[in-house]
């Protein structure tokens, strides 16, 4: 069982890193599956428990960035994992504590983008260097969304702007050449914890919910096409959750963990294709 958890695809299997069982209560494992075998197995823990954090791949490493430990204790610490020796180490942390950012691999870099502190901020995370830069502030205020990479630009895809005390469905998009951002065009759904990942050169969203306190899951999907600009809606998901996460693999998305409208935690996995 897990919530707010990261997942990512390496080497021809799903992993799925921290998140939390029950509420405020942080997963430190991460569970790995096979689609060979069909099974999940446990392989070596984070060096803390998180849940609330984002993740990204990035030279065949992951990196788990940000969340939230417990008892109040916001979370800049990042670390890599190698999937092939199982291991994990600490590397550079963010500038800021951050408790649901987004983040994603572009062009030999780590990008993380937005949380609960710094709700406009941009970091570049270069593993030369060991090193975050700070870039150009987003256009918009939130925490909660979720954020992908296609096509060389970076997107962040609805979430909460705690100022206006607003649900989002809008969608920026960040080209690093430039170093700038733009609007792009809005889901038809507001909406926070959902998922997004990348497909034949779309973006799918997955789940969330409507409101802050989590009424109203959501089993509504989206795809968005950056070459029309445009939003069409798909095949709803079988369960309506929020606090979900997504990856592709072998032609698949997988969504995975996540809660309910009655607060059950969650540890289906449901395929899209």
């Amino acid at each position: 069982l897990r919530a707010s958890p990261t997942v990512a695809s390496v080497g021809g299997k799903i992993y799925a890193i921290g998140g939390m069982f029950d509420w405020d209560q942080a997963v430190q494992n991460i569970e790995v599956f096979d689609p060979a075998t069909k099974k999940w197995t446990v392989k070596s823990a984070m060096l803390k428990p998180r849940w609330g954090h984002a993740g990204a791949v990035l030279n065949g490493k992951i990196y788990t960035i940000g969340g939230y430990f417990g008892s109040g204790h916001y979370a800049s610490e990042v670390e890599e994992y190698d999937p092939i020796n199982d291991t994990w180490r600490v590397r550079a942390s963010l500038p800021v504590a951050q408790v649901q950012p987004a983040a994603a691999a572009l062009n030999g870099k780590i990008y993380a983008f937005g949380g609960n502190t710094d709700r406009q901020g941009l970091y570049e995370y270069d593993p030369a260097t060991n090193k975050w830069t700070p870039r150009a502030h987003m256009i918009e205020r939130r925490y909660g969304h979720a954020g992908v990479a296609l096509g060389g630009k970076l997107y962040a895809i609805g979430g909460y702007d705690h100022i206006d005390d607003a649900m989002m469905a809008t969608v920026e998009e960040y080209n690093p050449a430039t170093n700038t951002w733009r609007m792009v065009a809005p889901m038809s759904i507001p909406r926070i914890f959902h998922a997004a990942t990348v497909f034949n050169r779309k973006i799918y969203v997955f789940g969330g919910s409507p409101t802050l306190d989590l009424r109203g899951q959501l089993s509504n999907v989206e795809e968005y096409d950056p070459v029309t600009n445009t939003w069409r809606t798909m095949a709803s998901m079988p369960t309506a959750r929020s606090g979900i996460a997504a990856t592709l693999l072998n032609n698949k998305i997988h969504v995975i963990g996540g809660a309910t409208n009655g607060g059950e935690f969650l540890n289906n996995v449901e395929e899209f294709q």
